[in-house]
């Protein structure tokens, strides 16, 4: 467990997205990285950092169904394994998520400040090894981040990251 947080850490998060992952049906991912976190340390100090970690991890816990996997899976990296979950509707959480991130103030920091955050999701291929999936939703993730931050994009199908993956071997 992540101390800070309360919420899965890095590892307890590929533990258990392993096992969930070898489970029939669709499923999704989606990471979320903190925009512009470094400033926030910066201006504010580590316990404003902190303070924008734990709302940030405590909106997703609340918001998350109930059977997701929610994880702190690095600085101020989080993922969501959602089973049982299409692409439509992870879209769709995703989007909520942002929408909520941006309009709530962060107890701790100046109630002006509205701390943003990227989204990159990706729903899951049949038999789709996990560290492929991971790899789609962060390039996503990243695509989010290169297009202006506080946004969410799709990630690549997983035919076409493993066409990729095999040509360049």
């Amino acid at each position: 467990m992540d101390a800070l947080t309360g919420l899965l850490n890095r590892r307890g998060f590929d533990n258990r997205f392993q096992a969930l992952m070898a489970k029939r049906g669709v499923h999704s991912l989606i990471l979320c990285d903190l925009d512009h976190f470094k400033a926030v340390n910066d201006t504010y100090g580590h316990s404003g950092g902190d303070a924008a970690l734990r709302a940030f991890g405590e909106m997703l816990a609340a918001a998350a169904p109930k059977d997701a996997l929610v994880a702190r899976i690095g600085g101020e990296e989080f993922a969501l394994f959602l089973p049982h979950t299409g692409r439509d509707a992870a879209m769709l959480f995703a989007q909520a998520l942002r929408a909520t991130r941006a309009l709530s103030p962060v107890p701790g920091l100046p109630p002006h400040l509205r701390i943003t955050a990227s989204f990159g999701v990706a729903e899951l291929g049949e038999r789709e090894l996990p560290r492929f999936a991971m790899r789609r939703a962060d390039d996503a993730l990243y695509a989010a981040k290169s297009a202006g931050r506080d946004c969410v994009r799709e990630a690549e199908p997983p035919s076409v990251v493993l066409e990729i993956v095999r040509t360049s071997n």
